[in-house]
């Protein structure tokens, strides 16, 4: 979704067909210019007194750009500005500043502040795509194929699982060993650009598919996931969004959200993120019938084209997993959207989404709470459909550039998360970690309580199971000094369930 609060917003570029989402009322905040014709797109700031002003500043169908939990905690919401919303909001009595007057301006002095860097194996590197930093749908390609060239054994070729509504493919490609094999392995999907406006979702996903394949057989734990995970990509999900913000703001910066579907009368695009089946059209709201809208749901249920090849492909596999990438807020969305309560299974999803921001230490949680009400998204669909676990990360915050971030900005975001993806994957099947570890002195010793030379020392271990899946679970012990003598240094805990834990308690380790 772009943002957290998403609305969304026309292309901020020069449009080669009509804005769907451009008010024609004159705005001295968000004005625009008549040189170029360009709708210039602000970054408004508003301050709300509690829930009955958010529900009236949600009413007015503006494109909400930020309304994580350290915002709303301060009653903040960043609104993209198009022409008339802030006059609208003055009328509404609600308290506003324009942080930012022109979102595109602001973006092109960034690009050219900041040289371009990299250090990982991507062609170009992280950071150093044609479009501001950010890679093209072109790029995106070239690098999909070079994933197979040089990885022919554990990288499929892209494969295109469907067409867009104007005939652009959307590119799947599939990571494991015996790549062209359907083993029987934990299945995980990964996409990125629903929205058009948020590269960094697709930067992110091709660096973590670019940091396994080149640490296999070297990093262990990327040779592991390939190995025993089938990991499938679809890095951008909205070609013709995407191409259509490069088309016009080829230097970054374009602000369109929606799919490029003609809805008649001057308007385009669907909100891809709300044309989902499940809770299409929930009562709580969370999408717009109005096709102006940036979250217009469309005519009905899968009725675009993108949405509906997804779901096909979907539906092909057996998914446990799924993680779909949005910027930007930092937070890390599960089921419910639709509404602020839980599914049955909230407490193994409170435990996933601990373990997965561990490292980043973004938020986790219910998306209903920590953003606003959604209807008809990816993250309730596939978590209701087939029983996915299913996650929709927002990267990046909006100090740090917001949907178009720069320079070396992109790169620090993009690792700053690459845990966290790897963990979806690890989690699809067992997953092990040493919750606590005790060395006491055994019987035979002189009883001060500390294993000194020439005496026992008995090693209990517990170990949480955070992964979706049993398996039996070993605990080994290494010597790592050599005036250490192992006594018993391998026990068999027997299988732990998953999200649960076990220990060698009855048979310590020596």
């Amino acid at each position: 979704m772009a943002v957290p609060c998403a609305a969304q917003t026309p292309d901020s570029g020069a449009a080669q067909t009509p804005d769907s989402g451009a008010a024609q009322t004159p705005d001295s905040g968000a004005a625009q210019t008549p040189s170029s014709g360009r709708i210039i797109r602000s970054l408004i700031e508003v301050r709300v007194t509690g829930p009955a002003q958010m529900q009236q500043l949600m009413a007015m169908d503006l494109d909400l750009a930020g309304c994580r939990a350290p915002l709303l905690a301060q009653r903040r919401v960043e609104v993209i500005g198009r022409p008339g919303d802030v006059q609208r909001l003055r009328a509404a009595n609600l308290q506003h500043i324009v942080r930012v007057a022109d979102l595109n301006a602001a973006h092109a002095a960034a690009v050219a502040q900041f040289p371009l860097s990299g250090e990982d194996t991507l062609t170009p590197p992280i950071g150093q795509g044609a479009m501001g930093g950010h890679y093209t749908l072109a790029q995106m390609e070239a690098i999909l194929d070079a994933f197979h060239t040089n990885y022919p054994q554990l990288c499929s070729q892209r494969v295109s699982i469907g067409q867009s509504i104007e005939g652009r493919e959307l590119w799947m490609v599939k990571i494991s060993d015996n790549v062209g094999v359907d083993e029987n392995e934990p299945e995980v999907y990964y996409d990125a650009l629903h929205h058009a406006r948020e590269p960094l979702s697709l930067s992110t996903t091709l660096l973590f598919m670019d940091e396994l394949l080149d640490g296999y057989g070297i990093d262990p734990e990327a040779t592991f996931l390939i190995d025993e995970r089938e990991l499938y990509f679809v890095p951008c999900v909205n070609p013709d969004g995407y191409e259509f913000n490069r088309i016009n703001n080829p230097n970054g910066g374009g602000l369109w959200r929606k799919n490029r579907r003609n809805n008649g009368s001057g308007s385009f695009g669907v909100d891809l993120n709300r044309n989902y089946s499940t809770f299409w059209n929930a009562p709580n709201g969370g999408s717009s019938s109005s096709p102006n809208s940036e979250t217009y749901r469309g005519t009905g249920p899968f009725s675009e084209p993108e949405i509906a090849v997804v779901e096909a492909f979907s539906a092909s596999r057996q998914f446990v997993q799924v993680f779909s990438s949005h910027s930007y807020t930092d937070v890390l969305l599960r089921p419910w959207a639709y509404q602020t309560g839980d599914p049955a299974n909230v407490a193994a999803y409170n435990v996933l989404g601990a373990f997965m921001v561990a490292e980043n230490g973004i938020q986790h949680g219910r998306w209903g709470t920590l953003l606003y009400i959604s209807s008809g998204t990816s993250v309730d669909h596939h978590h209701a459909a087939r029983g996915s676990f299913s996650w929709t990360a927002e990267l990046g915050r909006a100090n740090e550039g917001g949907f178009w971030p720069v320079g070396p900005t992109i790169e620090t975001i993009a690792r700053r998360h690459q845990r966290m993806f790897r963990k979806a994957a690890l989690t699809a099947g067992s997953a092990f970690v040493v919750d606590a570890m005790t060395v006491t002195e055994a019987v035979g010793g002189n009883g001060n309580f500390v294993v000194e030379p020439g005496e026992t020392g008995e090693v209990v271990v517990s170990i949480d199971n955070v992964g979706m899946a049993a398996a039996p679970l070993t605990v080994e012990l290494l010597a790592i000094s050599p005036s250490l003598t192992l006594g018993t240094n391998l026990v068999s805990v027997g299988s732990v369930a998953a999200f649960g834990s076990g220990d060698n308690a009855s048979m310590p380790l020596t």
